[in-house]
């Protein structure tokens, strides 16, 4: 009895599903007092044309990060799939995006390393955050070993030497 008029009801506006629950609504004669108040809510959500945005758009490049040691000197932090928020038209446009990214990334890091993150925020509440990680590997840059260069250069002087003996035994032949 303290409930008063009660429905739940299913309904999808705009593509979206809402469950719907009104209850306590004053008695009438008719006792209809409930659904009408029902069609007023969704009336309301009609009117005001809420829908999904999307306010980071799949493959947005958020920020070129600076990577030190590495055969690439920066990496892209793009965005990997849409970001979606629910508004209406007015709230869209009053939206902010604040960057929270690494202001560098070194060799090291690897495959699947945060990044960093994004906040979506309306009227200084953040609606949705979006986390952001490291989706290819970094290759360290290596200086040419000392050893390596000798064993080549070894190597070329033992062909030219066998290549001298040659044709030093040419030369006798004739």
């Amino acid at each position: 009895p303290e409930a008063g008029l009660l429905l739940a009801s299913l309904i999808k506006v705009n593509g979206v599903e809402y469950i719907l629950i009104v209850c306590n609504s004053k008695e009438n004669s008719s006792k209809t007092t409930h659904v009408l108040d029902t069609y007023k809510i969704i009336n309301y959500l009609i009117d005001q044309d809420y829908e999904y945005k999307t306010v980071l758009k799949k493959g947005h490049i958020l920020e070129e990060i600076p990577v030190k040691d590495s055969t690439t000197s920066t990496y892209l932090a793009i965005v990997d799939q849409d970001v979606n928020v629910y508004l209406n038209n007015d709230e869209a446009s009053r939206i902010v995006v604040e960057k929270h990214l690494v202001k560098e990334l070194d060799s090291n890091a690897q495959r699947g390393d945060p990044l960093g993150y994004v906040d979506v925020i309306l009227d200084g509440e953040v609606l949705k955050t979006y986390y952001l990680y490291l989706n290819d590997e970094l290759f360290q840059y290596q200086q040419r070993s000392h050893m390596i260069v000798l064993v080549i250069v070894l190597l070329v002087i033992f062909m030219i030497m066998i290549l001298l003996l040659n044709l030093l035994m040419y030369q006798k032949k004739k």
